[in-house]
């Protein structure tokens, strides 16, 4: 059994200068650096919302996003039980967040699911195979369902620009195809949790909305 000074966030890792205390095999920084941002989501939305409900339920909709961010750099992988689950749970929430109601929660599931959706379509019928993962449209479909359409739409824009932007510097630099899967998944989750904390200064200074 691993004794309880092992598992301490941040600090065992330090403490243990990244190695197994028993067979000294190397931890990988993925685990510091999952706990690391993980403490600082909780930190950030305690600052913006306090003890009351928004923390809770964005604090939930964060790590899940955080756990997909990684699954899917390191596996091309979204897991439905993430997913679909939180597409239930976000919508459920809705009825009690107070950031945000069950229509526009709603409107957010049917809009990440169904725009996703046609680009999937349409990219298959023009280029004969598959631009977007199943697993994406399911993805968005949660951020629509937790943050409703609005923050969606800039979600689905912050995500596309960042994912074409790596595309370009990884055929430019890392010479990769047009072929390689790149992690969609991943620039989903990081313009999603962006969008918790920024979406409403982007509305009200740029769009005017």
């Amino acid at each position: 059994m691993i004794p309880w000074y092992c598992n301490i966030p941040l600090l065992s890792y330090i403490f243990l200068l990244g190695k197994c205390k028993f067979c000294k095999t190397g931890i990988s920084p993925v685990y510091p650096l999952v706990e690391l941002m993980t403490a600082l989501l909780a930190l950030f939305l305690f600052r913006r919302y306090g003890l009351y409900r928004p923390f809770l339920i964005y604090l939930y909709f964060g790590c899940a996003m955080i756990v997909l961010m990684f699954i899917d750099y390191y596996h091309r992988l979204l897991p439905d039980r993430i997913t679909l689950s939180g597409v239930v749970i976000g919508f459920a929430v809705s009825f009690v967040n107070p950031d945000l109601g069950p229509l526009q929660s709603a409107i957010g599931i049917a809009l990440g699911g169904l725009l996703p959706t046609l680009v999937f379509l349409l990219y298959k019928w023009i280029r004969k195979k598959e631009g977007m993962g199943q697993g994406d449209i399911k993805m968005l479909a949660m951020v629509g369902a937790f943050l409703g359409w609005k923050r969606l739409l800039l979600v689905l824009f912050a995500s596309s620009l960042v994912g074409s932007i790596v595309g370009l510097l990884g055929m430019l630099i890392f010479r990769k195809t047009s072929h390689f899967e790149w992690p969609f998944g991943t620039f989903i989750a990081i313009a999603a949790i962006a969008a918790v904390f920024w979406s409403s200064f982007v509305w009200s200074h740029f769009l005017h909305i």
